[in-house]
């Protein structure tokens, strides 16, 4: 008897043990736990806003209405404000993950990502301030070559060369297309390199930044290249013209004609 009094008084000491730790356990773990699944539950919302609200915007830029319009012919066609927002989103997530974390104490595990967020958020200035530079250069270029193409297209260029004794070109607006697409470059590329600048990365800024410099040294060489033949064609024409009239005039070409050659 003695025994199994022993026996029972045992089992209760270890419930009440038991039903102590699960209520240490409820009072300690569970306003974290709560806490990180609010984190997330706020995370998962604001992540789905900001992939709304950066698709939408992004899909209002000149830039990304022509790359969809583009890619209309696709199986199955994704935008670039999509795309974008689709990354904007896991971004927003992964942040989410990460505060979500603290509350839990799992800081050591959570260490890398913490490094990679922060270095991530060192980035975010300059990758915003490297994009409003080429957004603007960009806008800047397209207006330039509009213009141009339009004081081309209005000054009838192209009567030039039928005054030299050429026939009109059969396509009048390329002159003002490669013209346009000229001022277009000398604009745009130096507004890449120093939007590379901005962005500050090594890897891939200097690189690009290296080519882009060797194409722009190139366009004031190919320019004045083609000034030279421009201007060597407009001379060999009016020398032909001018030779052609004055054996006309001394009547050369007729007593060449009258030998049979």
């Amino acid at each position: 008897m003695n025994d199994v009094t022993y026996a029972g008084g045992q089992v209760v000491s270890n419930g009440r043990e038991l039903g102590s730790r699960l209520l240490y356990y409820a009072e300690e773990w569970g306003p974290r736990l709560l806490a990180a699944l609010v984190i997330l539950l706020i995370g998962w919302l604001a992540a789905r806003a900001v992939k709304w609200a950066v698709a939408k915007l992004v899909n209002r830029t000149p830039l990304a209405r022509h790359a969809n319009a583009a890619s209309l012919g696709e199986r199955h066609p994704d935008s670039i404000g999509v795309q974008v927002g689709d990354a904007a989103y896991w971004v927003v997530l992964l942040i989410a993950l990460f505060l979500a974390a603290q509350p839990l104490g799992l800081t050591g595990a959570t260490g890398p990502l913490g490094d990679m967020l922060r270095g991530f958020g060192q980035a975010v200035p300059h990758i915003i301030g490297a994009s409003l530079i080429f957004f603007l250069g960009y806008v800047l270029a397209k207006v330039a070559r509009k213009a141009v193409e339009a004081v081309v297209t209005a000054s009838h260029v192209e009567r030039f060369s039928t005054s030299l004794g050429d026939s009109a070109p059969a396509d009048p607006s390329m002159l003002p297309r490669t013209l346009g697409a000229i001022v277009f470059a000398l604009i745009i590329i130096p507004v890449a390199i120093a939007a590379l600048d901005t962005l500050n990365i090594a890897a891939i800024s200097q690189p690009a930044t290296a080519m882009l410099r060797l194409i722009l040294d190139a366009i004031p060489h190919v320019i004045a290249a083609a000034l030279i033949l421009a201007v060597a064609y407009a001379i060999g024409k009016f020398a032909s013209r001018l030779l052609t009239q004055f054996l006309g005039t001394t009547g050369f070409d007729r007593a060449i004609g009258a030998t049979g050659l």
